[in-house]
């Protein structure tokens, strides 16, 4: 039974009595009686009764109830947040799988246009897609929850949404997985070997290789003596090729190679240590006692079958074949494609570099 303006008004005028010693005029009652059917249409709402508004003969409102005004709002932001669960939370179950299952999808959608759209659509419309999809869930629940009478129960909202979340991430696996073997994956560069193609702090969208790797492909290898550990250089030799390094030229079958991207930040330093010594078993002819690898120059060698050599373009920062040897083809794992996002330690986000191409 809804109140009346009269029973509001005598219960307000109480209460202000009680409490405050107030005593008001006929006109200020009424317009303070007219503020409480605000106040307690509001507290109905919202699921409270404040004791001098409580109408005896009024049925109580389950407390585990999301409030309706708010049930709108909570759910469109949800759906923003995480696509499908402001659905869910209102009680549009499947609803909010199909929508979760197409942001999935979208997802895939985006790394691929990323790795393979070279234009400025490639970079940002991804982006601008994913967030389309988020803003048309959160206001197709925002839509939903207003048209909906029914107040769902917090408990079966709660059971809802995990479930959801459960079913998302059952949707999220063979997308994963599509992604990872097929499309590729983010990598982050650990170290400056690479500079200035990869730097530290680039992030990098990597696709599997799923072809032999060709001499000027940088690949992303597990380290040869710690499979745990993940390096990313340039290929320079591949199974069979004669390789020979003099006075920091490369030199492949015979022919002196033109390498733009190699950089010497040490020319007078050329170190001669026992870390070469590997190389004396795959040297071309019969060895010299007096030969001595070093980092500038060593050679000729003669890449084992099934493996491939490999440099930094930072020569003098690198750690690489020249120093561990060759690497087996079943360790390099993928190509770097593409930077997706640059951060300098110093200088902060280097913007020029985001979305540039890395082979």
């Amino acid at each position: 039974m809804r109140p009346t303006i009269s029973a509001a008004r005598a219960s307000v005028d109480r209460h202000l009595n009680s409490r405050f010693g107030l005593n008001l005029t006929n006109d200020l009652k009424i317009a303070h009686a007219s503020n409480a059917l605000l106040v307690y249409s509001f507290a109905r709402e919202l699921g409270i009764r404040p004791p001098h508004l409580q109408m005896q003969d009024e049925a109580p409102i389950d407390a585990r109830t999301f409030p309706s005004y708010a049930r709108p709002y909570v759910a469109g932001a949800a759906s923003v947040l995480v696509p499908g669960a402001g659905q869910a939370l209102i009680g549009a179950f499947g609803r909010g799988v199909v929508i979760a299952a197409v942001a999935a999808a979208i997802g895939v959608a985006a790394l691929w246009a990323f790795l393979h759209v070279a234009t400025i659509l490639g970079l940002f419309g991804p982006l601008v897609l994913a967030l389309a999809w988020r803003i048309w869930a959160g206001w197709d629940a925002h839509r939903l929850a207003r048209q909906s009478p029914e107040v769902t129960s917090r408990f079966r909202a709660a059971g809802l949404l995990i479930l959801l979340i459960v079913v998302s991430l059952v949707l999220d696996i063979p997308f994963s997985v599509f992604e990872r073997r097929v499309l590729g994956e983010a990598w982050s560069m650990p170290s400056a070997s690479m500079s200035p193609r990869l730097v530290p702090g680039d992030r990098v969208i990597t696709s599997p290789l799923r072809r032999a790797p060709a001499r000027g492909d940088i690949v992303v290898f597990l380290f040869p003596e710690d499979t745990t550990k993940r390096f990313v250089k340039r290929v320079v030799g591949t199974p069979g090729d004669t390789l020979r390094m003099i006075d920091k030229a490369l030199i492949v079958n015979g022919t002196r190679v033109s390498e733009p991207y190699a950089h010497h930040a040490e020319p007078d330093i050329d170190p001669a240590t026992d870390d070469f010594a590997w190389q004396l078993q795959y040297l071309v002819g019969r060895p010299d006692a007096r030969h001595r690898p070093s980092r500038n120059n060593w050679g000729p060698l003669v890449v084992a079958p099934n493996t491939y050599f490999v440099l930094g373009d930072d020569r003098d920062n690198s750690l690489d074949s020249r120093w561990f040897g060759f690497v087996a083809r079943e360790l390099i794992l993928s190509l770097p494609q593409r930077i997706y996002f640059s951060r300098d330690s110093v200088a902060g986000i280097q913007w020029r570099r985001i979305g540039a191409f890395v082979q």
